[in-house]
């Protein structure tokens, strides 16, 4: 994935947490990755993949 993927990703990531009772741990568990994965992708270490993307979409419904 493209660098603007992975910013949108982790922006879409930091406005669940923020706006919820919902933590990086919850989010890595629901999209079925680690957490070590979502940290990576977080801190910007790991492009995310097209699956995660794809998940992430689909239990979230997120469209800012």
């Amino acid at each position: 994935m493209n660098k603007a993927v992975n910013e949108r990703f982790i922006n879409c990531v930091n406005d669940i947490i923020s706006v919820g009772n919902t933590s990086k741990t919850d989010i890595a568990n629901n999209i079925s990755i680690g957490r070590t994965k979502l940290s990576e992708i977080l801190n910007k270490r790991m492009n995310i993949d097209l699956d995660t993307v794809i998940k992430f979409c689909e239990v979230y419904y997120y469209n800012p």
